[in-house]
């Protein structure tokens, strides 16, 4: 097996892991980004005492369809989104007059919580809006301000805005260069059910070969029936092996998008949300990382991490042109959409371009800075950030609005090799777990029963700095995922076009071979409902591979490990298969489908057997316990939890409010109690 090229470093952070080798193509690996950590703050034992029997006697009061309140949240709060009600004077909102005064009774009451300073608010949705606070709100001020907005009887629920991070670790067979001499691995034929050596040497790939042969001759059908796919992402990056931008309908591979990142400080490109989705890079230089708001969330000194040109280069990368990856799309139609910038994306922003992406229940007759969308609507959307573990009303609502309307939501199950983060755990949302080349789990993927399925996403272990590596390390791992990349550590030349591609791993980079596969399922069979999706994708799955000598997955076990149908989806992503049973579900002949698949053995390979004993002569397994509980055994729950938690609701404002009161007694709690050890509030 290859090694990765030296030089390549392995980034840890909270809710995100990064990995990513650049390399000019044939040049020399350049330096990785560093990695920057967030303080969480803890509470005593006597207080989280305290508030849980609240909670537990709030619970009693509050009926099952309500939201239950997030806990104190571990990072920092940006602002809040709140869900309007209709039956008040406003109405049901549908002029910017009825919003502006909307807004002017919602900013009354935060003045009536000792809240003076402008609020900026900003719609979503038409019930959606989102205002974002100074960094200086004490979490009292917060607690104040949701507790007299549902007190008012006008808003649903609350949540609060925080940023989500990067899920990055860092017709013919086509003749594309990177292809042919095997470093894009990931694209190459699946392995058979045979035995023997080199037999089980790719059984995680997702078979993209095959259906390219046999099942989808994208260039055969007309460029303005292919199904858009929506990257919500760090933005576009001129690339020689991507398609340029293009407004024109009838010939666009590349649709133009938007810029919704609203924060200018954390923007980089000198301003708000506007119609250039152009990257300019993601860097945090030395004087941004000493400033406060950038110390807040915990943001330090790092590279562009160019991560949404890599999605995209998995995603449409040029096929057949002799040169460079092939991307899974032979004919993509991609909508790339800017919602992160340096320090990550904030939820807010992803909402809102959920919703103008799929052409749902538009915000922009409320809101004059957002343009009408002039694509057709995206009927898959690409998220590779995630936040919590808990999905919150805001991802919940968006993406139930997004279903109804016939429009796919493909999101990474992230990178901490525990339980699936946001927005990967809410219902109704594909959520993609990350495989190795082998098959086996791959070290960072979290994983549980919110995965719908899993395919590779890159495994490379400390041969490349990996600094979050298991004990294993490179044994049983790969090469990582081989796509496009940028030749710079900061910002983009203006006018200029990169030809440089990346090694990189990450949740982040499953998603979008999913999301590629679904784009080409919908090709085939147009009418295919969002559930269908789901039907298909479970329908046509191989069977997770199998070992006698590794063991299965779990919280004692969370490292490389052996899949189950509980823990990494309902098996392997097969890009033929899938487009096998859409081609027949199309034709009216879904009965006739099977899957031919069996569960492969690791050990029938006789080089693979030997890694595997290889590995196992280290540790008995590659990973450490797990110090959380057992991964999410649900999709979305209206429950929040763990950091940037979820919505409140109803008679939680009581508990919310006793949350508050105890918080500011803390000091004498102190004084009281000096054994107590004091706690970070």
């Amino acid at each position: 097996m290859k090694t990765a090229p030296s030089g390549a470093v392995f980034v840890t952070t909270e809710g995100k892991c990064d990995f990513k080798t650049p390399v000019a193509l044939w040049g020399e690996a350049t330096h990785p980004p560093s990695h920057h950590n967030q303080a969480i703050a803890t509470w005593s034992v006597h207080v989280f005492v305290r508030l849980t029997v609240i909670a537990a006697l709030a619970a009693t009061l509050v009926p099952a369809t309500q939201a239950a309140p997030a806990q104190t949240s571990t990072e920092p709060v940006r602002g809040f989104i709140l869900h309007l009600k209709t039956d008040v004077a406003e109405g049901a909102l549908t002029t910017r007059g009825q919003a502006s005064r909307r807004h002017a009774r919602l900013a009354s009451l935060a003045r009536q919580a000792g809240y003076t300073s402008n609020m900026p608010w900003r719609h979503l949705s038409n019930r959606m809006v989102s205002v974002r606070l100074p960094s200086d709100v004490t979490p009292e001020q917060q607690a104040r301000l949701m507790a007299r907005w549902m007190a008012s009887g006008q808003v649903e629920w609350v949540e609060p805005n925080v940023k989500m991070w990067a899920h990055q670790v860092v017709s013919a067979a086509p003749n594309d260069a990177q292809y042919l001499n095997n470093s894009q691995w990931w694209a190459s034929a699946s392995t058979s059910a045979s035995s023997g050596s080199g037999t089980r040497q790719n059984a995680g790939v997702p078979n993209l070969t095959r259906a390219w042969t046999t099942e989808y001759n994208g260039a055969s059908t007309a460029l303005a029936s292919v199904t858009p796919v929506a990257v919500l992402d760090t933005g576009r990056v001129a690339h020689d092996d991507l398609y340029p931008r293009d407004t024109n309908q009838a010939t666009s591979h590349a649709l133009p998008g938007h810029d919704f990142v609203a924060d200018a400080q954390f923007a980089g490109d000198s301003g708000g949300r506007d119609s250039d989705e152009s990257d300019p890079g993601d860097f945090v230089s030395p004087s941004e990382a000493s400033q406060a708001a950038f110390r807040q969330l915990g943001c330090g000194v790092q590279d562009s991490s160019w991560h949404g040109l890599a999605i995209e280069g998995i995603l449409g990368a040029r096929t057949n042109n002799s040169s460079g990856m092939a991307g899974i799309h032979a004919n993509p139609r991609i909508v790339a959409v800017r919602v992160a910038g340096k320090c990550g994306a904030d939820l807010d922003d992803i909402l809102s371009a959920m919703y103008w992406v799929a052409k749902v229940n538009p915000s922009q007759s409320l809101d004059a800075s957002l343009p009408s969308n002039p694509n057709p609507r995206a009927r898959v959307v690409n998220i590779s950030f995630g936040g919590s573990e808990s999905c919150g009303l805001g991802y919940q609502t968006a993406v139930n609005d997004l279903k109804n309307n016939g429009v796919v939501v493909v999101a990474s199950a992230g990178n901490e090799h525990g339980a699936v983060s946001r927005p990967a755990s809410c219902q109704n949302v594909v959520a993609v777990a990350a495989l190795n080349r082998l098959g086996l789990k791959s070290t960072y993927s979290n994983f549980g029963a919110a995965v719908t399925i899993s395919t590779v996403g890159g495994d490379p272990g400390p041969g490349a700095g990996y600094t979050d590596a298991g004990v294993w390390g490179s044994a049983l791992g790969d090469d990582g995922i081989f796509t496009t990349s940028h030749n710079t550590n900061s910002a983009p030349s203006l006018g200029t076009s990169s030809n440089s591609y990346a090694i990189y791993a990450g949740t982040s980079f499953s998603a979008p071979m999913v999301a590629g596969v679904i784009g080409m399922m919908l090709d085939v069979a147009p009418s295919l409902s969002v559930d269908d999706v789901f039907r298909g994708l479970r329908a046509s799955a191989r069977p997770h591979v199998t070992s006698t000598l590794i063991g299965q997955c779990s919280n004692d076990n969370p490292g490389r490990c052996m899949c189950t149908t509980s823990t990494c989806g309902a098996g392997m992503l097969d890009a033929y298969e899938a487009l096998r049973w859409a081609r027949l579900v199309r034709d009216g002949q879904e009965g006739a489908y099977t899957n031919p698949a069996t569960a492969q053995v690791l050990e029938a390979d006789p080089l693979v057997e030997t890694r595997i004993r290889q590995a196992l002569a280290m540790s008995s397994k590659d990973r450490v316990a797990n110090n959380q509980q057992t991964p999410a055994t649900t999709g979305a729950t209206a429950s929040a939890g763990g950091g940037g938690g979820g919505a409140f609701g109803g008679l939680w404002v009581l508990a919310l409010a006793l949350m508050a009161a105890v918080r500011q007694a803390w000091p004498r709690l102190l004084r009281a109690r000096s054994s107590v050890r004091r706690a970070l509030v």
